[in-house]
């Protein structure tokens, strides 16, 4: 059973049979993707295993997209139309705009299909006014092309508006006309791409390096926070036969934490101080984070029992960035598709705009930080209280 046990560890790559076997000194950086495209497939790997990427994309796509009132243009309370908006935004929107909006974040762009009950191709253009059936997000992996208008000489038109998408399901090619998508686009340096740029590009080193510190500090810790047993072979005509045999003999906690050594040599411990206490690596890390993603530390880190909550302005500061999301991507987007559901008749017409409300990620950071804070007092309450009954006792 322990061998059949050593053999599937070491299967799973795990070194307990053998110490890793020497090899080439490498002269190139390792970790970082400098010169080669990132793919989809990386910043879905990077989403996927880094929790700092998945609060970048996930959590703000959320926070963005998490409740919003429905108000006259001149911000008066339309109280009935509101709830007759609400129940269409619940029930149509909320969901498929929320899973919009984090594939912006993710991979750049997104694309919501209009499910119109007309009885018409995919890539025919939308005339009249049919009901709206379904939305569905239109998968990455789906999107072959994305075809901007040009006119008849092939230029492209001015400004870059939306022509069709191209699909690749199944073995066959799709086109979807511009009338039945909602288009989502995140920032790029190209004003002329519909595809945009992901959330994550301008955060990869940094979060490469975080994830290459999360692999060393756990590797230090768990090679020499218990100590690393070093054997020191003796005086032999044959060091290596002795060194293969004392590795035999501790393969069982030979997990690359052993150093079996020839006759003479010297063991130096280096100091690790830095690595087993790598509070100060890892603020400067979360700093550069906070830099790149405009969210700040506080809000990254989330709250923690005893944790000092987020300041006024870090609060203010990621509330603008979820301001800036909604004026440019989010508020358009649900305007036009509401706009779509009055002209089919499953909404009443109204002149409106709207206000998003409070993230619910800032609302549930200040709410654990209130209650933190008044379990404190209370107990620093009931504490003057007993000592004050024990000078009382005293007289």
């Amino acid at each position: 059973m322990k061998k059949l046990f050593r053999d599937a560890a070491a299967y799973l790559g795990f070194p307990w049979a053998q110490p890793a076997k020497p090899s080439a000194r490498s002269t190139t950086s390792s970790g970082f993707i400098e010169t080669s495209a990132i793919t989809d497939g990386i910043l879905e790997d990077m989403f996927r295993r880094n929790q700092a990427a998945h609060m970048v994309v996930d959590d703000v796509a959320k926070d963005a997209v998490a409740e919003v009132e429905f108000r006259s243009p001149e911000d008066a309370e339309l109280k009935a139309w509101n709830a007759e908006a609400q129940k269409i935004f619940e029930k149509f929107i909320i969901l498929p705009m929320t899973r919009a909006v984090f594939f912006a974040r993710l991979y750049g762009f997104a694309g919501v299909l209009v499910g119109y009950s007309d009885g018409k191709k995919l890539d025919e253009v939308v005339k009249g006014t049919p009901q709206i059936q379904y939305l569905q997000v239109i998968p990455k992996t789906w999107v072959k092309d994305i075809h901007a208008k040009k006119d008849a000489d092939g230029n492209l038109m001015l400004p870059v508006e939306l022509d069709y998408y191209e699909l690749n399901i199944s073995s066959s090619t799709q086109k979807i006309d511009a009338s039945r998508i909602i288009h989502i686009r995140n920032p790029f340096i190209d004003e002329e791409s519909l595809e945009g740029e992901s959330s994550l590009i301008c955060l990869f080193d940094i979060l490469t390096s975080l994830k290459n510190m999360d692999w060393a500090t756990g590797q230090t810790m768990w090679r020499n926070a218990g100590g690393m047993p070093v054997f020191i072979a003796p005086n032999s005509s044959d060091p290596q036969a002795q060194i293969d045999a004392i590795d035999e003999a501790t393969a069982d906690i030979n997990a690359m934490t052993v150093l079996t050594m020839p006759n003479g040599t010297e063991v130096v411990h280096g100091s690790t101080t830095g690595a087993l206490n790598p509070k100060n690596y890892y603020a400067v890390i979360m700093e550069q984070l906070a830099m790149g993603s405009r969210i700040p530390v506080s809000i990254l880190r989330g709250s923690v029992a005893g944790a000092l909550s987020a300041s006024e302005k870090d609060r203010k500061d990621y509330y603008e960035l979820l301001h800036e999301i909604q004026k440019s991507q989010v508020t358009p987007a649900v305007r036009d598709l509401l706009e779509r559901f009055q002209a089919s008749g499953q909404l009443s017409e109204q002149e409106f705009m709207l206000k998003w409300k409070e993230a619910p990620t800032v609302i549930l950071e200040e709410s654990m930080s209130n209650l933190y804070a008044a379990q404190t007092a209370q107990v620093e309450a009931e504490t003057q209280t007993e000592l004050k009954k024990l000078g009382d006792d005293d007289l």
